[in-house]
C-alpha cells in the first residue's frame, strides 16, 4: 500500500490501547459513527477494528470494523430458507473529514483515499476468508449516499427475490454484498 509515488503512507492496525489519542481526534462528520470509533469499538467483542494511519502525523484516515455474519438464501417467494453461507459483515467504514474525497496519488486524483483502503479491506478480508472461515461474501448497510460509492467497487443490492434480508434494515440504510472472488492456490 506504500508505492514511493504517492503522498501518502498509510499503515493498518488493529486498534489498540495505544491509539487513544489519535482515535479521540478522528471525525468523519457523523456523531454516531465517531462515538463508536471513540467510546464502544475497542471493546466489542463481536468485531474487530482495524485503523488505516497517514504514517507522517499519525492521523487516522479511515477505519473499518468487521464481524462474521451469514447470508440467508430463500425461495422467491421468500417462504423458507433454502440455504445460508456465511459473509464477513462490514459493520463500519468511514473516512475522516479531512481524506474524503482527497486523490491518493500525486499523479493521477482519481483514485481517492477510501478507495485504496476500501480495495485493500476488501483484498484483505477476501484472503482472510478463504484461508481460515470460507466465506464467499462481504455484506454491509449502506448509507443512501454511498451507495454509487460501493457499487464501483463491485457492491450489488440485494435483490428482494433472491435473498432473505442479511441484516436489520434500519435508518434507511441499504443492504449490500460483494462476492469474494477466489484464486486457486496450488
Amino acid at each position: 500500500m506504500n508505492p514511493s509515488k504517492y503522498n501518502y503512507k498509510i499503515k493498518s492496525e488493529v486498534l489498540a490501547d495505544k491509539h487513544k489519542p489519535y482515535v479521540d481526534n478522528y471525525d468523519c462528520g457523523n456523531k454516531q459513527i465517531n462515538n463508536y470509533l471513540q467510546n464502544q469499538a475497542l471493546h466489542d467483542i463481536d468485531s474487530v477494528t482495524h485503523i488505516y494511519i497517514n504514517e507522517s502525523n499519525n492521523e487516522i484516515i479511515a477505519f473499518v470494523t468487521l464481524t462474521c455474519s451469514a447470508i440467508d438464501f430463500c425461495s422467491s417467494d421468500g417462504l423458507y430458507l433454502s440455504k445460508r453461507i456465511s459473509a464477513v459483515e462490514m459493520k463500519y467504514f468511514a473516512t475522516d473529514k479531512k481524506y474524503q474525497h482527497r486523490g491518493y496519488s500525486s499523479v493521477d486524483d482519481t483514485n481517492k483515499i477510501s478507495d485504496v483502503i476500501l480495495d485493500d479491506v476488501y483484498e484483505n478480508t477476501r484472503e482472510f476468508a478463504f484461508k481460515n472461515v470460507g466465506a464467499s461474501k462481504i455484506i454491509l448497510l449502506s448509507r443512501p449516499s454511498a451507495v454509487s460509492f460501493y457499487k464501483r467497487h463491485g457492491f450489488k443490492e440485494f435483490d428482494d427475490n433472491v435473498f432473505c434480508e442479511p441484516l436489520n434494515s434500519r435508518q434507511n440504510l441499504k443492504a449490500m454484498y460483494a462476492d469474494f472472488y477466489i484464486e486457486v492456490y496450488n
